[in-house]
């Protein structure tokens, strides 16, 4: 009588079962949910300086020029994934920012980033994802020039593959 149970099966069916449980350890963890919940407040309230009883210090004073939208649109999903929620080009006292407002959500994945981009194409990496839901703040590095980029993209750099993408009118 033969028996199923032979020393090459047992090998590879443990073999496989070790494979399956390493590969639940390093690869669930990109897939997990994560919500942000960062305001556009994050970025406009005064830094407060520490009041000391020797030294009278002046309250930080926050620049004049205050808070403008530039551009506005609606994230859609890519490729078979999800994505929903408005996002926002700022300028708050002289620096740009891009926003991802409170109702943003993706699908998650690995190694999600927001960029920017034209025509579905990514051009520049702005920041990895700081979750795959909630509000989210970005700053843009000095020298941006909102005219150069059309869209904001979410995109995984590791598969090259776009999540979601919003384009960008002007207010």
């Amino acid at each position: 009588m033969k028996t199923i149970f032979t020393p090459k099966r047992i090998i590879v069916a443990a073999l496989l079962i070790i494979s399956l449980a390493v590969a639940l350890v390093f690869i669930a963890p990109q897939f997990t949910q994560k919500m942000s919940n960062e305001t556009l407040d994050d970025i406009t309230k005064p830094a407060t300086l520490p009041i000391s009883p020797t030294i009278d210090q002046a309250a930080p004073t926050a620049n004049n020029e205050g808070t403008k939208t530039i551009r506005t649109g609606m994230l859609n999903g890519l490729n078979r994934q999800s994505a929903s929620g408005d996002v926002s080009l700022l300028l708050i006292d002289g620096a740009y920012y891009i926003r991802l407002e409170d109702n943003f959500k993706v699908s998650n994945g690995p190694d999600l980033f927001v960029a920017l981009g034209n025509d579905g194409k990514v051009d520049q990496f702005v920041a990895e994802l700081k979750g795959n839901s909630g509000g989210q703040n970005y700053k843009l590095p000095a020298d941006f020039d909102p005219a150069k980029y059309s869209q904001v993209i979410i995109h995984c750099k590791a598969f090259a593959y776009s999540f979601g993408v919003a384009n960008l009118v002007a207010q």
